[in-house]
């Protein structure tokens, strides 16, 4: 399975983004400067998938308001 989601947003934003996810312990690659790559293990319960979404939201709203100060 791989996911490829599209940001409305620029590669600085989007590294960043990938720094802090990685330090929670989510991992995925970015290609073409604004498009996360998600390849997650065909083992995934759906916690985990909550958990990724509930903390990527966190996370893009915290560098979203950071960005606009």
């Amino acid at each position: 399975m791989m996911i490829g989601v599209v940001l409305d947003a620029d590669a600085v934003f989007v590294k960043a983004l990938q720094e802090k996810l990685l330090a929670k312990g989510f991992m995925f690659n970015i290609t073409q400067q604004r498009i996360i790559r998600l390849l997650p293990p065909l083992t995934l319960e759906h916690a985990e998938v909550d958990a990724f979404i509930e903390t990527l939201a966190e996370e893009m709203n915290a560098l979203k308001e950071r960005s606009l100060q």
